[in-house]
């Protein structure tokens, strides 16, 4: 009999990919766009606008730890992770469903908080909560949400569009979420980290950005949001888009607040720069051209971190020497 393979030996895109291959058959639809393998799933419902799908969970002491978060913010959190996969395919949030697996240690007073949260940002992106389920868990609180959206077909955003001589560009600044995160754990005072911890308890998608540049006529070729971290992230565009990278390290934005929390840890911030997850920003190739203009319309929010290259690797240059860059960011599995 031959021996098991375990989870961890196939790890998360190892598995998604044994679940492509089982369900490949079944997903011959000429209404389906993209299926498994990106960060949503696209299909059709009209000529106009195509439909966009995405799930995702947060799991108590995987995801968050009710030592150091609020019900509210955790809400929000929940909403947010989701609405900055919809914001990555260039699409705009419409419909939510929520599912909740609940231990007894949790009370109603805490799921009620944890509504108030995702509702305040469901308000925000007008999207609505429309149903969902409940069950009993026996000793952790599991939060899953289905997001729907809706793009049109000429705006819809893949990891597979990448091209060599591409911009590199991020939104706002990376690693201050794996920064307050620390911070939190170690019990320092967050009014000290205000900005990092806020960053890791109640991150802001990036879903108004990404549609102003897209309506204003900003060609954004690859794009992915960056919640398993920099270099794992850059890695998937990379692979799908059968490109490589050249960061500039030096160029890549960082909160005051992230450098000092690693140097009081005595951490090197760049492991928190490239490798920190929930970040919740964008990640998106552009001409040169493209990149001017979206620089016009975004400001200090969006930042050229380097090119796509021709070659199949990811390189970063830190103080003219040249390093190779694992994928290394968060593993699922």
């Amino acid at each position: 009999m031959a021996p098991k393979t375990s989870i961890q030996q196939v790890d998360e895109f190892g598995l998604i990919n044994l679940i492509s291959r089982v369900l490949k058959s079944s997903q011959r639809n000429s209404q389906l766009v993209l299926g498994i393998g990106d960060d949503a799933a696209v299909f059709k419902t009209s000529k106009k606008m195509w439909n966009v799908a995405t799930v995702d969970a947060l799991v108590e002491g995987i995801h968050f730890d009710l030592r150091y978060t609020n019900f509210e913010k955790l809400g929000r959190k929940a909403l947010s992770s989701n609405l900055s996969d919809i914001a990555a395919m260039g699409a705009v949030p419409t419909w939510a469903l929520l599912n909740l697996t609940i231990p007894a240690k949790i009370t109603a007073d805490n799921i009620t908080e944890l509504y108030r949260g995702i509702s305040a940002v469901a308000k925000k992106y007008q999207t609505q909560v429309i149903g969902g389920n409940i069950t009993r868990a026996k000793n952790e609180l599991v939060i899953c949400i289905t997001l729907l959206g809706e793009v049109e077909p000429a705006f819809i955003l893949k990891r597979s569009s990448a091209r060599a001589g591409d911009i590199i560009a991020v939104t706002g600044d990376l690693g201050a979420s794996q920064a307050g995160l620390r911070v939190l754990q170690k019990r320092k005072p967050s009014s000290v980290f205000s900005y990092i911890t806020e960053k890791h308890l109640n991150p802001e998608p990036r879903n108004e950005w990404i549609r102003r540049l897209l309506d204003k006529g900003v060609k954004i070729n690859g794009c992915i949001d960056i919640s398993d971290g920099l270099s794992s992230d850059l890695s998937h565009v990379c692979r799908a888009s059968n490109v490589g990278a050249e960061l500039e390290l030096a160029h890549i934005p960082v909160h005051p607040e992230t450098l000092r929390a690693a140097q009081m840890a005595r951490d090197n911030v760049l492991e928190y720069v490239l490798h920190g997850g929930e970040e919740y920003e964008l990640l998106m190739t552009l001409t040169p051209r493209n990149f001017k203009k979206a620089k016009r319309i975004l400001g200090k929010n969006i930042t050229a971190i380097g090119r796509i290259a021709a070659s199949h690797t990811i390189s970063g240059l830190s103080k003219n020497r040249k390093i190779k860059i694992e994928s290394k960011g968060y593993k699922h599995f």
